[in-house]
């Protein structure tokens, strides 16, 4: 099992954090330049991650680049 988080990164365009609905490892929030919401801990099973350490709780696999920039 690998922990993910909920995280927010920020919005250059909006000047505002949004919240994107995917979780991450703590190692994809850090490459994307997010930040871990604490107290969010989920714990999955690897092959349940995207490529890019990303899961989708809906149950669908969705990688990053798909979430809203």
């Amino acid at each position: 099992m690998v922990s993910v988080h909920s995280y927010k990164r920020w919005d250059h365009t909006k000047a505002e954090y949004y919240f994107p609905k995917t979780k991450g490892t703590e190692a994809a929030i850090k490459a994307c330049g997010g930040v871990i919401i604490i107290g969010t801990e989920e714990k999955v099973a690897p092959h349940q991650l995207d490529r890019r350490g990303q899961y989708d709780p809906a149950g669908s696999k969705r990688a990053l680049e798909d979430e809203r920039r």
